[in-house]
Formats: C-alpha cells, sequence, structure tokens
C-alpha cells in the first residue's frame, strides 16, 4: 500500500481518484499489503473510462510514484545509477507471493541507461517512475530526457516483447 497515494495524488488525480475509490483503494494503508488484482482492475478501467488519452494519467501516476516510492534504507541520497541498479529489486520488493515481471537495466554509457521491462503494470507507469528517478535523482538543473526505444514497439502498443525505456542527461 506504500504507493497508494499516488493513485490519487497525482496531476490527474481529479480523474483516478474515483476510480481507484470505487476500487476500494481509498482505504489502503501505507504498512499493509493489498490486493494487486484491486490496482490492475482500477487501471484497466482507466483504460476505458478516463474522458481524455489514459496514457496521461499513467504518466503522471508513475511520476507521483517515482516521487514517494521509498528507497532501500542503505540508499540515501543515492545517484540514479544506484536507483536504476536496484529498481528491479525495489518493484519486486513491493509484491510478494506473485510473478509480476520484472526490470532490468543495462549501462549504455556513464549518462544513459537503457531499462528493460516486463512488469505487469502499464508500459506508461514505468515511464513516469522513470522520469521522477531522473528529477529526484541527478543534480538540480540537470537537462535529462526520457523515452521509448524507437526501435522496438512498447507492449501497451502491441509490442509482443518486453518494453525498452532509456534516460539519457548531459
Amino acid at each position: 500500500g506504500v504507493n497508494a497515494e499516488a493513485y490519487f495524488d497525482n496531476l490527474c488525480g481529479f480523474d483516478t481518484g474515483p476510480i481507484m475509490k470505487r476500487h476500494g483503494l481509498d482505504r489502503v494503508r501505507p504498512d499493509e499489503w493489498f490486493p494487486t488484482r484491486r490496482y490492475l482492475d482500477a487501471l484497466n478501467e482507466m483504460e476505458t473510462e478516463l474522458e481524455f488519452e489514459p496514457t496521461i494519467a499513467f504518466i503522471a501516476i508513475g511520476m507521483e510514484i517515482g516521487k514517494v516510492a521509498p528507497f532501500p534504507p542503505d540508499l540515501s541520497n543515492p545517484t540514479l545509477e544506484q536507483v536504476l541498479n536496484r529498481w528491479d529489486e525495489m518493484y519486486q520488493f513491493q509484491h510478494k507471493n506473485a510473478d509480476v515481471g520484472s526490470i532490468s537495466v543495462e549501462k549504455i554509457s556513464d549518462r544513459h541507461y537503457k531499462t528493460v521491462h516486463t512488469v505487469i503494470y502499464p508500459d506508461d507507469l514505468s515511464y513516469g517512475m522513470l522520469y521522477s528517478y531522473g528529477r529526484r535523482c541527478l543534480p538540480p538543473g540537470t537537462f535529462f530526457k526520457v523515452y521509448y526505444d524507437p526501435d522496438i514497439e512498447p507492449r501497451d502498443e502491441g509490442g509482443d516483447g518486453p518494453t525498452v525505456i532509456h534516460i539519457e542527461w548531459d
């Protein structure tokens, strides 16, 4: 439940909050476990019920999760590289006793990382999280960009393999 508030307190929370509430996610405490199925059901409903492109809502939720998600206790004031190298560990920790896919990270250069996602959530959620990790962990004022790999079709767009998202910075 640690990330539940992000589904309400995001740039599209006025629209996403009521859907989450319909699925009973307004009563989740940060320190309790909650069935992932409810999150997935709510996200599926957003896909069809929002009056605007759901991509916007998913990125907004992902950005909020990336902003508030706790890092492991041994990572105080981490670099982006440290967070990316532990992203899958943090993801797996949020889910217990389930096959929820994974996140792998490849260092392309000192300022370019490729992330590969087979997670159970919409690709745009991961995109938003990666963007927030950049804002949260890179030095203030650093210009960076997050983008889908142009040669690999994301799963949410019909791709049949993992989704690949890059982050690069100056």
